[in-house]
């Protein structure tokens, strides 16, 4: 199924491409739990927004007056069918509205709700150090309240240019449920294009040096076995390890290989490979 919709929400993004993907080789997630908690991770990222807090996403309401029905629809004032009004909403407006979570300890109410005017003379480029971001990032879907998560979280949309270059900076192809098949396969092969590959490479030996480094500093051997073991703890393929590399943002493993993503747009696809030769080159450094 193409949809032809040039808005969708968070909710039917990770509905749709849970579909698509069950039944593709793609490595990686599957679910949409998993889907879902990878856009709230690059929501709290702030993925969708400025670095002053200009969001690209919206959340629909109801039309002044009206109310949204049991099927999703929305009435007007007169209880006509009528479109939903789309508001632009950013990280600050999200944590002001959502529920205590345990464990998360964010700023008080007061200084989170929007305004105006800077809030008690706290800017958001202040505040937004004050935010736990590590944390956040670590939520999954069923730790939020329902409400919260139903209201808000769910009906996050996003124009459908704006995910589509998300897509890319991320490494994802594009879903065919809403870019259809030949315009994902076309920008899949545009990402092969350019004799890119051994920067690619390098940001994965980045990210293999640091591990090295890591293990040398804490008396541990560095063997495929021990890197294999410390892998499969830390970057399963349900919850993919963020890292600081510019160009290998994303890992995980599974079955023996490593799966990266490079995060501006060089050769932003997912690939595999041995790590045999990444543990060699380390070791000879």
């Amino acid at each position: 199924m193409h949809i032809q919709d040039d808005r969708l929400t968070f909710g039917r993004i990770a509905e749709e491409w849970s579909r698509e993907l069950t039944d593709t080789k793609v490595p990686g997630l599957r679910t949409r739990d998993q889907i879902f908690h990878k856009m709230l991770k690059a929501l709290w990222r702030g993925d969708f927004e400025t670095d002053e807090g200009e969001s690209c996403l919206s959340i629909v309401r109801p039309p002044r007056g009206g109310a949204k029905r049991r099927d999703g629809r929305f009435v007007n004032a007169k209880h006509e069918l009528a479109n939903g009004r789309y508001e632009p909403i950013n990280r600050r407006w999200l944590l002001a509205a959502m529920p205590p979570v345990a464990g998360l300890s964010l700023p008080h109410k007061s200084r989170l709700w929007p305004s105006g005017e800077i809030e008690d003379g706290v800017s958001w480029a202040d505040l937004k150090n004050e935010i736990p971001w590590d944390m956040l990032i670590t939520l999954r879907p069923g730790e939020y309240d329902d409400l919260f998560r139903r209201s808000y979280l769910e009906e996050l949309s996003i124009l459908k240019d704006r995910f589509g270059e998300w897509c890319d900076t991320r490494g994802d192809r594009r879903p065919a449920f809403w870019f259809g098949h030949t315009a994902a396969s076309l920008n899949q092969a545009n990402r092969r294009k350019g004799g890119h590959r051994s920067k690619h490479d390098a940001g994965l030996q980045e990210f293999i040096d640091f591990i090295h480094a890591k293990f040398i500093n804490e008396g541990r051997p560095f063997t495929l076995s021990t890197v294999t073991r410390w892998l499969e703890e830390n970057a399963p393929p349900a919850d993919p390890l963020e890292t600081n590399f510019d160009d290998c943002t994303e890992v995980y493993f599974e079955g023996g290989k490593i799966s990266w993503t490079d995060s501006k747009g060089n050769h932003p696809y997912r690939t595999e490979r041995s790590l045999d030769p990444y543990i060699a080159k380390a070791k000879s450094a």
